[in-house]
């Protein structure tokens, strides 16, 4: 089997504040491999827009593993008048403030719009040609609802997204069950700009089929035994499930707000208070106030290291090695 292979491009972080301030400093990270020397940053009550030349970490690095195996979805909760003011807030943040004083139009919509579906589906793996063509009518409404405070188009999208996601699921059970014929070589384009949406639901089915393929093939070429190659594979994507399954309101807006800030460059983006948080946990490789250096075990968030002194330490419960669910 043969395969085309791209590099991805990591994506940026946001800051958020109390009061619309003007704020630049230099910043120091220990985990990413290219962070920025110089950041500028403007900050609006509740969320923030930043405009740096950061590279900061991949969404899949912050997967966090849930302990509910019923894999039962959270309910989205509706937006808040919170919600719709930090919209309007980034949107006059952009037009105001941003280096190209760009309005928030129809291009920019356009650009959001894509945006936002590579988001959820870089790879053109979980959408078919129609569910494109019936979102194809939220592409130059973007901008208007964005500086409404309205969310309904990525409500709707991140939806089909949701069931998607969960037929595919579906699919790679049934497939990691089945021979494959490593022996008869097959091409799997992983270029998304190269490829299409899928045209029919046959269509993809038979990519995931190569898709999985694939991987078991690059497990077996590692020495994986099959048995548990095909569990590797199935729980691979069974934690993206159940990750998106707990995608809740707040990270819904954020990457729907994100697409607009991201649409003016790669390095200007938004994060909602709760990222925020976890930024800094990151940025600091340890859990503050508790006193614990966290990692990742496939996909299973893991204590790697106790802060003598900290609280984790004095209580004595925890250890090096334990998984948090």
């Amino acid at each position: 089997m043969s395969t085309k292979k791209t590099r991805g491009s990591p994506k940026t972080a946001w800051r958020r504040g109390q009061e619309l301030t003007y704020n630049a400093k230099r910043w120091k990270a220990c985990r990413s491999s290219r962070l920025c020397s110089g950041v500028t940053s403007y900050m609006f009550t509740k969320s923030a827009v930043r405009f740096s030349g950061a590279t900061l970490f991949s969404l899949l690095a912050l997967f966090p593993t849930l302990a509910d195996s019923s894999l039962r979805p959270v309910e989205l909760a509706a937006p808040t008048e919170a919600d719709s003011r930090i919209s309007k807030g980034v949107v006059r943040l952009l037009e105001g403030a941003h280096l190209r004083r760009h309005k928030v139009d129809e291009t920019m919509s356009r650009r959001m719009h894509r945006l936002f579906l590579e988001s959820w589906d870089p790879g053109k793996r979980f959408f078919v040609q129609s569910d494109i063509d019936e979102f194809a009518r939220y592409e130059t409404e973007h901008a208007s609802a964005i500086r409404q405070g309205n969310f309904d188009a990525a409500y709707a999208m991140f939806r089909r997204f949701r069931e998607r996601l969960s037929e595919r699921v579906k699919w790679v059970n049934e497939l990691v069950a089945v021979p494959h014929d490593f022996t008869k070589p097959e091409t799997l384009e992983l270029d998304p700009k190269s490829i299409s949406y899928a045209a029919t639901e046959q269509a993809a089915r038979e990519r995931w089929r190569v898709q999985v393929k694939y991987e078991l093939a690059v497990l077996r070429v590692n020495g994986v035994k099959d048995e548990e190659a095909a569990e590797r594979v199935r729980k691979r994507y069974r934690n993206l499930l159940r990750y998106m399954l707990q995608v809740d309101k707040e990270e819904l807006i954020e990457r729907y707000i994100d697409s607009l800030t991201s649409g003016y460059d790669p390095h200007t983006s938004y994060m909602s208070p709760r990222s925020l948080d976890q930024f800094n946990i990151d940025i600091r490789s340890s859990l503050e106030g508790v006193g614990a250096l966290l990692g990742q075990d496939d996909g299973v968030t893991i204590i790697r290291e106790i802060v003598p002194g900290g609280v984790i330490a004095r209580d004595g419960r925890l250890k090096v090695g334990d998984k948090l669910l």
